[in-house]
């Protein structure tokens, strides 16, 4: 799910109640090792 995502990625996590928060976290996360890497 969400959260071993984002703790497989070593992000924080807001807990299992907060998936929204965590999908948005993981979204920003991921844009911006895209713009890193292009």
């Amino acid at each position: 799910d969400v959260e071993q995502l984002l703790n497989h990625i070593g992000a924080e996590s807001l807990g299992p109640r907060h998936v929204l928060a965590n999908l948005k976290q993981l979204t920003t996360i991921v844009q911006s090792q895209q713009y890193i890497s292009d």
